[in-house]
């Protein structure tokens, strides 16, 4: 690891693999450790012949564009972004209360008052991202991952869309079938 004109530069060997966070069709996510701070996050591989295979490379571009300017209390933080021969590479805030899904399925049914925080914490994120003009597209339990503070947080921005004007709509159909 160095600096380029006083920006960090990292790479795979700036990190140090903990376990396996999740996977998914086109790679894993992993928790990590910064060699060098020691700060904990959660690191994003997509394998870039799945991408490329599928023609998917559009939405790999977006979530990284997207999580590199927005900036929102309720919102994953991008930390670093960085490609090797054969993956893209997202590091992301480490959540340590894992998702909203896994914590339904622990618990049953949440408390109304816990219900109706994460309810308006997500809102608030979705607010601040239709204030840029941005549609996420991928909204469920799973993208909805909860930090070390107990507060949700939106992820995966692999499916939104940028520029969306008024009510027009975003011209397509997406999103995860079994929340559609």
């Amino acid at each position: 690891m160095h600096t380029q004109e006083g920006i960090e530069v990292v790479g795979p060997d700036s990190f140090k693999l903990k376990c396996v966070l999740g996977k998914g069709s086109f790679g894993e996510v992993y928790q990590v450790v910064h060699k060098k701070t020691g700060q904990v996050y959660a690191m994003k591989v997509l394998k870039k012949s799945k991408i490329i295979s599928r023609n998917l490379v559009r939405y790999a571009m977006t979530e990284r564009n997207l999580l590199s300017y927005i900036r929102h209390p309720f919102i994953v933080r991008l930390h670093y972004a960085f490609q090797t021969p054969s993956c893209l590479v997202l590091v992301l805030q480490f959540c340590s209360n894992g998702s909203l899904s896994q914590l339904i399925q622990k618990e049953g049914c949440l408390p109304e008052a816990l219900a109706r925080l994460y309810l308006a914490e997500v809102f608030l994120a979705i607010e601040h991202l239709h204030e840029r003009r941005v549609v996420y597209r991928d909204l469920k339990p799973e993208n909805v991952v909860l930090d070390d503070d107990g507060h949700a947080m939106l992820t995966d921005f692999g499916l939104s869309k940028e520029g969306v004007e008024g009510m027009r709509g975003t011209g397509s159909f997406c999103g995860s079938v079994a929340y559609l």
